[in-house]
């Protein structure tokens, strides 16, 4: 690969942050299907059909306006997510 194809930093993140949103919208229902007889199981959808497609639009728009805007903006949606994502798996993990 020469050097004017390399993905820069943060054309990664961008495709990191579409890669975990179809991630999301792929496996939510599954979750929900495996564990249907927990209480709050179609919050959980909600909330995790509503991240992906968050990630996923905006790192599609975030592509589209590559160089309009700073990059870190797409940085800090990418780590704000990640982390409540982690706080509610934690959270959910001690419910149990």
């Amino acid at each position: 690969m020469e050097k004017s194809e390399m993905k820069t930093v943060w054309e990664r993140i961008e495709d990191g942050q579409r890669e975990v949103g179809v991630l999301l919208i792929a496996f939510a229902p599954l979750d929900v299907a495996l564990n249907r007889h927990s209480p709050g199981n179609f919050n959980y959808l909600l909330l995790f059909l509503g991240l992906g497609a968050f990630l996923f639009v905006g790192a599609l728009i975030q592509e589209r306006r590559r160089g309009k805007y700073k990059p870190s903006v797409g940085l800090l949606i990418f780590l704000v997510l990640g982390v409540s994502l982690m706080v509610v798996a934690f959270n959910r993990g001690l419910g149990d």
